[in-house]
């Protein structure tokens, strides 16, 4: 944390947590995390549902943000839309 310059030790606390949750125990040879949910955590791009050939063929930083602003939009859309099927079927 004083690496960081953080003062709040309850902020920090959550990337110890992380930590302890994702790093592979003797005991068990898996991650806790993987114990509970049956995977590896998803970070980075792969926490995205975005296909393989979009990631692959981004070879920068903004091709990047622009596939995932356009699936971030893609989704907002979407919810509306079912939001809005949804008021229209219980009317």
């Amino acid at each position: 944390m004083r690496e960081n310059g953080c003062k709040r030790w309850s902020m920090g606390l959550k990337f110890v947590q992380w930590q302890i949750n994702v790093s592979v125990h003797e005991t068990t040879g898996q991650s806790p995390f993987k114990v509970t949910f049956g995977e590896e955590p998803r970070i980075g791009l792969e926490s995205y549902i975005l296909p393989k050939s979009l990631v692959d063929a981004a070879k920068t930083e903004e091709l990047i943000e622009e596939f995932l602003t356009s699936h971030e939009a893609n989704n907002e859309d979407s919810l509306n839309r079912d939001g809005k099927n949804y008021d229209e079927n219980e009317s």
